[in-house]
């Protein structure tokens, strides 16, 4: 018997799935999606080049969180799986939305956190305030929990989920901030003004490990990412802020307000500013 590794088939694979992810790739529709929201650097360049392709380094980031999707909404089942909810024409698509409302990530991280990202709370409040819900919750995979750095412990899939609960003030209020930020957006595609659009989630600009940049917005050079104290550019600044593992956007730029991140921790509730995130 001989084995060997084979580089063209490896090759051939990839570049199917590859060519699969691209073609499922979201078309121009003329909306606005709340990812642009969130994300309106990202969004405000990415129109003005016509909507670049998804980078192939990037779609092999996806393949894990595409394929975990796939089998969390044949589970619950796929009619209830990705439903858009919209606000005017702002749209947003939910894993799943019937009897359960939930919205699945992946995580590579190690360690499992006492609550969700914040740009996955951010993006969620606002699925839940268009879709006329008060709750719902995030399902997170953490494939390689367990995990250390060094590799010496080995890592096992753990599945976390908890429960978000908006008030109808609150709800109003995220629907107002939508409708607010599209407004900007428009404008700043109007008038070629990207200058006056915040800046997206740290983590769309690059990724940084062991001090050497392995990811880069393909925007970056054009959207030259700076606002306030919250300064991404050029990359040893990028660098300096990836490295500190800043995981959302600064106070300067954060539409909520500067004290959107401060919380108290006990052993079962975290209380942001504003008390509409309880973990269960």
């Amino acid at each position: 018997m001989h084995i060997q590794q084979d580089p063209q088939i490896t090759k051939i694979l990839k570049d199917k799935l590859v060519n699969l992810v691209k073609a499922n790739q979201r078309k121009p529709d003329g909306k606005y999606h709340v990812s642009d929201l969130l994300n309106p650097r990202f969004a405000y360049f990415n129109q003005q080049m016509n909507y670049l392709d998804a980078q192939d380094d990037d779609v092999y980031m996806f393949l894990p969180g595409i394929a975990f999707h796939k089998i969390i909404q044949e589970a619950f089942g796929v009619e209830m799986a990705e439903k858009e909810v919209t606000l005017e024409d702002i749209v947003g698509t939910v894993d799943i939305m019937g009897v359960q409302f939930l919205e699945i990530k992946t995580s590579r991280k190690y360690t499992i956190p006492e609550a969700p990202d914040e740009h996955y709370v951010s993006q969620f409040e606002k699925y839940l305030a268009m879709a006329g819900r008060l709750s719902g919750h995030i399902v997170v995979i953490y494939f390689v929990a367990g995990r250390d750095a060094s590799g010496s412990k080995p890592s096992a899939l753990e599945i976390r989920s908890w429960k978000v609960t908006i008030t109808p003030e609150e709800a109003r209020e995220i629907k107002n901030n939508l409708l607010e930020a599209r407004n900007q957006l428009n404008l700043a595609i109007k008038t070629k003004n990207p200058s006056i659009l915040p800046l997206c989630w740290v983590f769309k600009c690059g990724n940084v490990y062991k001090d050497v940049v392995t990811r880069l917005c393909p925007f970056y050079s054009d959207c030259k990412p700076a606002m306030g104290q919250d300064i991404r550019y050029p990359l040893p600044e990028l660098k300096r802020v990836l490295g500190n593992k800043m995981s959302r956007r600064s106070e300067a730029t954060n539409p909520r307000g500067n004290n959107d991140k401060e919380y108290k921790e006990t052993k079962t509730e975290i209380k942001y500013q504003y008390p509409w995130f309880k973990t269960h």
